[in-house]
């Protein structure tokens, strides 16, 4: 691809005037922006993105922060992020991060002036760095309490749901199994759901019965997979297990499978999510569809200031397969 200083080069003009006239910038004559076009059109020069960012008062860019790039529901939500943006004329910058490294990267995402910022990781960044963003005009997601897009999913229609099925196939004790520490799952709008709606079984569960776990030092499914087993270990008598993902549901599922338990005769299982890989599964994953593509365009469009709304609730369906029928 030619670059701009052959194009400057090619036009007999200064670095200066094709960055000036591939902005679109109005103090160039016209006869210089007709000969600088034409090698333009000529060799198929595009300026780069990123760095004509960083030239404009109105910035083009959306940066996300992930911080676990094995994550099948972030690659989904990154992959339709950068779809949306595409047709915006946007481009979306992936940051990935760490509790360690956190701070240096809100640094390099404020440097590249970006019109939105999106955080898909579980870090607190307003309690490590909020800071920074004071006097900063971004757009902002998940990222500081209180200021920007606040999106809900409300589980308890779908939980209610799922909840009738469990019943109707005779299951009487469901345990719930997350991946994040304790505190976090307990404030989760899944697990109060969870906990609520149990009541429909002969018996209930209760806070003992949702299994937090170490994610992300701990991979989803890893988890899913050990808690499986360690409960089997225990004689521990559950017949139904909801995860706070379909990560974590494939991970239950293998064990099952290895322990040789029957799923959904024996122990029905229900994720979370809605990824494509859900269906794939034997059996098929049921599982509460997280409005992927809803939640990913929210996403961008306040990101990007298209959007100005801060409060949203999206409503959860139960995408009922063959782990619960």
């Amino acid at each position: 691809m030619i670059k701009r200083e052959e194009v400057a080069k090619i036009a007999g003009v200064s670095v200066t005037t094709v960055t000036r006239v591939a902005n679109g910038a109005e103090y160039v004559s016209e006869k210089t922006r007709e000969k600088v076009q034409k090698v333009i059109d000529q060799y198929h020069y595009k300026p780069n993105s990123v760095a004509l960012n960083l030239t404009k008062k109105e910035s083009k860019t959306i940066a996300v922060l992930v911080e676990d790039l094995c994550n099948q529901y972030v690659a989904e939500v990154v992959e339709v992020l950068t779809s949306e943006a595409m047709k915006f004329g946007f481009i979306t910058m992936l940051f990935f991060v760490s509790e360690k490294n956190i701070c240096a990267v809100i640094d390099d995402v404020l440097e590249n002036n970006v019109a939105g910022l999106i955080n898909l990781s579980l870090i607190n960044i307003e309690q490590a760095c909020g800071e920074k963003f004071e006097g900063r005009n971004i757009n902002t997601v998940n990222v500081l309490e209180g200021k920007g897009l606040c999106l809900k999913m409300d589980y308890d229609a779908a939980m209610d749901l799922a909840f009738d099925m469990l019943a109707k196939a005779g299951k009487k004790h469901a345990v719930f199994i997350g991946g994040m520490i304790r505190s976090w799952m307990l404030g989760d709008g899944r697990v109060r759901s969870f906990l609520e709606k149990s009541r429909k079984l002969a018996e209930p569960s209760t806070e003992n019965d949702v299994l937090s776990g170490g994610y992300p030092q701990k991979k989803y499914e890893n988890i899913g997979y050990d808690f499986i087993m360690q409960h089997l270990a225990k004689g521990n008598t559950f017949d139904a297990v909801i995860c706070l993902n379909d990560a974590i549901a494939i991970g239950v599922m293998k064990a099952l499978a290895e322990a040789g338990k029957k799923v959904p005769d024996e122990i029905a299982v229900v994720g979370c999510d809605n990824i494509r890989l859900a269906r794939m599964l034997s059996p098929a994953l049921t599982t509460f569809d997280g409005k992927i593509e809803e939640v990913a365009d929210e996403y961008f469009k306040y990101a990007a200031g298209l959007a100005t709304e801060m409060f949203k609730t999206i409503k959860c369906n139960l995408i009922v397969r063959d782990s619960l029928k």
